[in-house]
């Protein structure tokens, strides 16, 4: 193997350097090859002194100012990217780590596939009722509202008696309950020995005022009580009953009043019967012998211009079926 060592190699003027054949290998200081003859006549490879560039033929490539769209393949390396991107699109980026994010607000966009979200960070707006699950866990419910009573009762009216009018007014019954329950609790006349009655209305204001049947029985003094009445005008629940503190207590079951079928009254109460007479427990039943659809129950007295004394209560209630 032949040896050449010089410092310079200079082509003739207007001449090109030529090292090697076509088909030879040119080694460059032992680290690379380059292909014999490099270019054609009019492109020359050429490293200026001094400049950070290659010359090839009349293009001079800046190896210090590279452009990056001059990339069309291969993949940049991690290291390459500075610790901080810059303000750019990044629609495109995939497999972003959410640990990242550390500020700023989300746009409006779908969160279908978002999950272990925690509920405690909700704290505006409504959770939709789909949300909720058909069975709801076994947690407290002392702060819902409106639940549906099935198969209890419904507080319809509550009235407190007063001195005018004579009578009370309670209803409305309807076809959305079969039976209703009312209460009395507390309530007195203002003259004593009055007798406490009642009548169905229509939903037109006409008083249905024939065709009652009822009775009472009980226990006076260690003795028995009956009375009853036959197709009367209005129907009897307590007799002679005392202005007594304390009044009396009734609790009466009504079905049908709204179906346009009889009418059906029964119950239990108990007060004092005039001023001479301990507590009086009785019970009574009643039947309004008439096929007609009624809204309301009339609340009065027959004896002493019956008027109430403001105290008490009247509670209307709708049985629920189901």
């Amino acid at each position: 193997m032949s040896k050449l060592e010089v410092d310079k190699i200079t082509p003739q003027s207007g001449t090109t350097l030529t090292i090697g054949d076509a088909g030879d290998t040119t080694v460059i200081n032992g680290l690379g090859t380059l292909p014999a003859t490099i270019g054609t006549a009019a492109q020359v490879l050429s490293v200026n002194a001094g400049a950070t560039g290659l010359q090839y033929g009349t293009a001079v490539t800046d190896l210090s100012n590279l452009n990056a769209t001059n990339l069309t393949s291969g993949t940049v390396p991690d290291a390459r990217f500075p610790s901080t991107l810059p303000t750019a699109n990044g629609q495109n980026l995939t497999a972003i780590n959410p640990t990242a994010i550390s500020s700023g607000t989300f746009p409006a966009l779908n969160a279908a596939n978002l999950t272990n979200l925690n509920a405690t960070t909700l704290t505006s707006g409504t959770v939709p009722d789909g949300r909720f699950p058909a069975t709801l866990p076994a947690i407290s419910g002392a702060n819902l509202t409106n639940l549906p009573a099935s198969g209890g009762m419904d507080l319809l009216q509550s009235v407190t008696p007063s001195s005018t009018p004579s009578f009370i007014l309670v209803g409305d019954f309807s076809s959305t309950y079969r039976a209703y329950k009312l209460v009395l609790a507390g309530i007195r006349p203002v003259n004593t020995n009055s007798d406490m009655t009642f009548q169905l209305q229509t939903s037109g204001g006409s008083l249905a005022t024939s065709a009652y049947y009822w009775s009472i029985n009980g226990q006076q003094n260690g003795s028995s009580v009956f009375e009853s009445g036959n197709n009367e005008t209005q129907a009897r629940y307590f007799s002679n009953l005392s202005n007594a503190d304390g009044g009396m207590a009734v609790e009466m079951l009504i079905t049908n009043p709204f179906l346009a079928e009889r009418t059906v009254f029964s119950g239990f109460c108990g007060g004092k019967r005039d001023n001479s007479d301990h507590g009086f427990p009785q019970n009574f039943s009643a039947i309004h012998y008439t096929a007609t659809s009624y809204t309301k129950l009339k609340i009065a007295g027959t004896q002493n211009s019956f008027t109430w004394a403001d105290t008490g209560k009247i509670l209307l209630y709708g049985l629920k079926e189901s």
